[in-house]
């Protein structure tokens, strides 16, 4: 009906409940918030500025209803992204390009679990919810390359978010090639060829047999 109200919008966003209380009864299931009121209809990129502006607003796709013809015109996933951030740049490209009505339905719940990838990710180490990480900062360099965020006037705001986000890990960068540059003057030219030649020797090592692994008896008796 939203779309019926609003046919210059092709996309509708409404939010969800994390959903906690699945697991444990005790816990409170919270409402993710929202940018704007429903029945609001957002121009682009400013659905996209106001979630990188403010963490917290989400619309995941499972409380989402879009036009198939734009599905076919902007696409869905990037295959670059086959886990964290999957979404977020399908919704990126929604936003940067298509007019959005906001709903205030809830119709979904979405599951918090260990076994998730956002949970995994963190595991592994490639994310974290409140600290720089390398899957964040591969989303947000996407984002930047856009040639939607590049050109335009209107996305001037959005581009200066995009720049102080990056700036943490372009800092962080630079502080690793000036360690190495120092590294490389600190250690004398024989010093060098020394290290350049024992990586050779690694690298042409043969394979090296290890023998069963099931076996109790030491390596060295087989």
């Amino acid at each position: 009906s939203l779309l019926r109200s609003h046919p210059e919008a092709t996309v509708v966003c409404g939010g969800a409940l994390d959903w906690y209380s699945w697991e444990d009864p005790t816990r409170e299931d919270v409402p993710s918030p929202l940018p704007w009121p429903p029945g609001v209809v957002v121009p682009p990129p400013l659905m996209l500025t106001a979630v990188l502006r403010r963490g917290e607003f989400r619309t995941p796709t499972c409380n989402m209803l879009v036009r198939a013809n734009v599905l076919d015109a902007v696409g869905v996933f990037e295959d670059e992204f086959t886990g964290m951030f999957e979404d977020q740049v399908f919704l990126a490209k929604l936003y940067l390009s298509q007019q959005c009505v906001v709903s205030g339905a809830r119709t979904a719940r979405y599951r918090r679990h260990r076994g998730s990838s956002t949970a995994r990710a963190i595991a592994r180490g490639v994310y974290h919810p409140a600290r720089p990480n390398l899957s964040y900062e591969k989303f947000l360099r996407w984002v930047s390359a856009h040639p939607l965020v590049r050109t335009g006037a209107a996305n001037e705001e959005l581009r200066d978010l995009l720049a102080g986000a990056l700036a943490a890990y372009d800092r962080a960068s630079s502080t690793r090639r000036n360690a190495r540059s120092m590294l490389g003057k600190a250690v004398p030219p024989h010093g060098r060829r020394l290290l350049r030649g024992a990586a050779r020797r690694v690298r042409s090592l043969g394979p090296v047999r290890m023998g069963s692994l099931r076996r109790l008896e030491p390596l060295s008796r087989q």
